[in-house]
């Protein structure tokens, strides 16, 4: 599935656990200003629903995992049967309001929402047929209700509530122990942390490469890195060399921060090369991510660290989850898990996808655009999906493989991971620094910023 099948925003008005300088920025003039519901690509499943199916109002996956799709007009079934084939049978149900209408209204409220005091998230909601927007309480509702009415929008195709905001999910976790070759999921710690222990989670390992230069002029060269959130450095948006160490400082020294782009203001171009315009007075990336190049010596996998048992929360790591492909089915309704260093192997299902995530940090608006969010499910297991140390953490969709005998006993003999991106932030809705949701920059977004990554044995 390509990264933009909803287009949301999502506007959080809190404070960053990080507490890192202000971020660096970039300017990019352009003026180019292309809708969002122009940029779809033509290949993906949402974008042929649009442009096959009369009446298309939203796709996403329910509580079964079963295809559920909105049409104007039911009549249709069969064209929207025609592109779903894979997802058959499929749910349809009768849809207010097209997609081409919400995603009209989307474009004109989420600028004028944005800057309001306490809005949390605007959102394409595909599983209502509406637009969701989220708020902090009854006098940021109001606020919102007054810009809808100013803009002529329907009020039935707007639904305001009352939600949690998010923060950045970076601070002093437990003390990891030391682990090589490094693995994805594991804690890891810079020199300026503020207490002992690792501060932040090793997304995944990767190599990129590049021409080198010197005495390596004219052949490629392949650099060994790992993938952590970018306020997980000394400063978020900026390459300032950060040392890194696992399991922390000030022995086990394992790399050195190389790539860390900088924020822009007015324009992002995300991995569809598509134009993504910045909201008033913030700067933007398209995901919280940098590179750190390994020192020499320093052996890694492509692998995810497993801990003992999904939603244990235990950090008892009794193997590893090889990740085989980047990529899995990332729609509304579809599982996604992350393994993080403070509260271990846990998910849900992908809540929103591509909303772009906005936190205050001091004066500063800072926003990561096409970000996708994943909540727990009420019959998962109980307790805290993230908390604070587990920026970072690897964001994957799990394959498990069967082989010979061992499906007829029902026995996994291999449990492999498709990488989806990074978590780098999570609500509180159960301590100040724990909750059930978290955001996470997808592996396309992120690969755009920090170019072409090899995150697997796999030759691309």
């Amino acid at each position: 599935m390509k990264r933009n099948v909803v287009r949301s925003l999502v506007a959080l008005g809190t404070v960053s656990a990080a507490c890192h300088d202000t971020p660096q920025l970039a300017v990019r003039t352009t003026n180019h200003d292309v809708p969002r519901m122009e940029q779809l690509p033509p290949d993906s499943l949402l974008a042929r629903l649009v442009a096959t199916v009369p009446g298309f109002g939203g796709l996403y996956l329910d509580e079964t995992g079963r295809a559920a799709v909105y049409l104007r007009d039911v009549r249709q079934r069969a064209a929207a049967d025609t592109v779903l084939a894979a997802y058959r049978p499929i749910r349809v149900l009768h849809g207010e309001y097209t997609y081409k209408e919400l995603g009209g209204w989307f474009e004109r409220l989420s600028p004028e929402v944005l800057g309001l005091f306490g809005v949390v998230l605007v959102d394409l909601d595909e599983a209502k047929n509406r637009l969701l927007v989220g708020v902090v309480d009854s006098t940021a509702a109001a606020a919102v209700r007054r810009v809808v009415a100013h803009l002529g929008l329907p009020l039935r195709a707007v639904v305001v509530s009352i939600v949690r905001p998010f923060h950045s999910s970076s601070g002093p976790g437990p003390l990891n122990a030391k682990m090589r070759p490094l693995l994805g999921g594991v804690g890891i710690d810079l020199d300026d942390n503020w207490a002992p222990g690792p501060s932040c989670t090793l997304g995944f390992n990767a190599t990129i490469t590049f021409w080198g230069q010197g005495i390596y002029s004219g052949r490629s060269v392949e650099e060994r890195s790992f993938i952590t959130a970018s306020h997980c450095t000394r400063t978020q948006g900026g390459t300032e060399q950060t040392p890194f160490y696992q399991p922390d400082f000030p022995d086990n020294f394992v790399g050195t921060e190389v790539s860390d782009p900088p924020y822009t203001v007015l324009e992002v171009v995300g991995s569809d090369l598509n134009r993504h315009t910045c909201a008033l007075n913030s700067v933007c990336r398209a995901s919280d991510a940098a590179r750190i190049a390994y020192a020499p010596g320093v052996p890694f996998h492509f692998s995810i660290a497993r801990p003992r048992g999904f939603g244990t929360r235990s950090l008892e790591v009794v193997g590893e989850l090889p990740i085989i492909a980047e990529g899995g089915i990332e729609i509304q309704g579809a599982p996604a898990s992350k393994v993080g260093m403070r509260t271990g192997w846990t998910g849900g299902v992908i809540g929103m996808t591509c909303g772009d995530v906005t936190v205050l940090e001091g004066t500063h608006l800072r926003t990561l655009l096409c970000q996708n969010i994943v909540t727990a499910e009420a019959s998962g297991p109980a307790g805290p999906m993230q908390c604070g140390g587990d920026s970072g953490s690897p964001v994957f969709w799990v394959q498990a493989v069967q082989i010979g005998h061992a499906r007829l006993l029902g026995i996994l003999t291999t449990i492999n991971a498709r990488l989806l991106g990074i978590l780098w932030a999570g609500n509180d809705n159960l301590s100040p620094d724990c909750g059930t949701d978290f955001v996470y920059s997808p592996i396309a977004n992120i690969e755009a910023e920090l170019g072409p990554l090899r995150t697997s044995l796999a030759r691309r």
